[in-house]
């Protein structure tokens, strides 16, 4: 028996043929796959990430504070203290290289902060979403 084209469309809707290859009409659809985790699509993680980084350069500032003021009372007399504390680190460096590395400590940190916020940016977060909005 020979079908034409019309035919085969009749067929093929009382299910008595199966046609293989491409039917543009009759395209299943199939259920979107769940997407994969990415932190840097979760503005979650961006909150938490900007929160602990804030911690830290407020840390940071507060030590280069004290330090600066430590220097400033030593200088003026105001304040003396009855030893060295060895587990700080950086013994034996001068008042001026100490301000210097917790400089560098408190730029590293807001250069950390920086790089978050850029990153955010490009996957289109909130700002308000670092600053805990």
């Amino acid at each position: 028996m020979v079908w034409t084209n019309d035919d085969l469309g009749k067929l093929h809707g009382l299910g008595l043929i199966s046609i293989v290859g491409r039917i543009e009409e009759e395209t299943p659809t199939l259920a979107a796959a769940p997407r994969p985790y990415l932190r840097t699509q979760d503005p979650e993680w961006y909150a938490v990430q900007a929160a602990k980084l804030r911690d830290e350069l407020e840390r940071r500032q507060t030590q280069l504070r004290e330090y600066r003021q430590a220097i400033d009372d030593v200088r003026n007399l105001t304040k003396t203290t009855g030893g060295v504390n060895l587990d700080e680190g950086d013994i034996a460096i001068t008042p001026e290289v100490g301000i210097e590395i917790l400089e560098r400590h408190v730029d590293g940190v807001q250069t950390e902060i920086n790089e978050l916020e850029d990153l955010a940016r490009r996957h289109d977060i909130p700002p308000g979403t670092l600053r805990g909005q």
